[in-house]
């Protein structure tokens, strides 16, 4: 029999070892808890955000029955639609200033910059002028982010910092872009964005919010990504996505490529939420042996017959 840990020991443990230290150093990992009975499930992902919000994280939650998750690219717009980018454009200017020797302002109603300019006595151009050479340094010249990437924040950042009175609407179509609302670039090709953000260049744009985040002063970024639904063999014909047996292994190669992606992911901590199929190593089934490549990276090869080992990829919770 299978030893398994209590849920929450395991989210204490995934607190005090990961939340708190490793990943809010840099690192990055995905957990796989495999929940014994169905009704751990809710108060296990509570647990989680609870515990990741503490901690400073933002939570984005991703599921597979309304988000194709065998795209890299829909798995990003889900998330996207999830992130305060107005508010992490503030905190950078805020950081900005700071490091430009500015009085922090105090909350208020009024625009940011204008907040600035009255805390520390001096006018709106003054301090215009002193923070756009640090977002073109800090932001459009940051070679990592993506080069798309980095021009959108450019200009969503420039805008809260110009009080431009055009300022919604390119907001609006800076953000349909990134969340895969935009019907068409061609609005975007005079603020130098002429691509989609697609299955090619999504999970380059991933390392690159990840990165913004923690420019933000964020701790990281939780996603919560319930796959159950991938277990579902038969189409019930409803309002829900089915995946057939090509986009079943197609979602399984996008968990694979996060596991091998992960030197490259900052401050990422990411926790699958699969059925207790999942675990069914019958190639002829819909778990994890149909696909040898995530398997390989999420079974526990060696394992105690009567302890758990909390730090495994994959747990099963009792």
């Amino acid at each position: 029999m299978t030893p398994t840990l209590e849920s929450e020991e395991w989210l204490r443990f995934m607190r005090n070892e990961y939340l708190d230290t490793f990943v809010k150093e840099g690192g990055a990992t995905i957990k796989y808890p495999i929940a014994l009975r169905e009704e751990i499930i809710p108060s296990l992902r509570d647990g989680l955000i609870r515990n990741a919000e503490e901690s400073g994280y933002l939570v984005a939650h991703v599921d597979a029955a309304n988000t194709k998750v065998q795209m890299m690219d829909q798995i990003f717009f889900r998330i996207a639609e999830q992130i305060p980018w107005r508010i992490i454009c503030e905190k950078v200017i805020l950081k900005l200033a700071a490091q430009h020797g500015y009085i922090m302002p105090l909350d208020g109603e009024k625009p940011l910059i204008i907040r600035i300019a009255e805390a520390n006595h001096v006018t709106v151009e003054t301090v215009q002028l002193s923070i756009r050479p640090l977002i073109e340094k800090n932001i459009l010249k940051y070679y990592k982010y993506a080069k798309e990437f980095r021009i959108a924040l450019t200009h969503l950042c420039s805008m809260i910092l110009a009080k431009e009175s055009d300022m919604d609407y390119m907001e609006a179509i800076l953000m349909a872009w990134l969340t895969g609302k935009l019907r068409s670039v061609s609005d975007l090709k005079s603020y130098g964005i002429y691509n989609r953000i697609n299955r090619t260049n999504a999970r380059f744009m991933f390392e690159s919010l990840l990165r913004w985040i923690r420019f933000g002063d964020y701790s990281g970024l939780m996603v919560v990504m319930d796959i159950r639904r991938l277990s579902v063999s038969r189409n019930p014909r409803n309002d829900k996505l089915y995946y057939t047996k090509a986009q079943l292994l197609d979602a399984y190669e996008t968990l694979r490529q996060f596991m091998d992606s992960l030197e490259r992911l900052k401050g990422f901590f990411m926790v699958v939420i699969p059925d207790i199929d999942f675990i069914n190593e019958d190639s002829f089934s819909r778990g994890i042996g149909l696909y040898q490549a995530l398997r390989f990276r999420v079974v526990n090869e060696i394992h105690d017959r009567e302890r758990v080992n909390p730090m495994a990829t994959m747990i099963e919770i009792g």
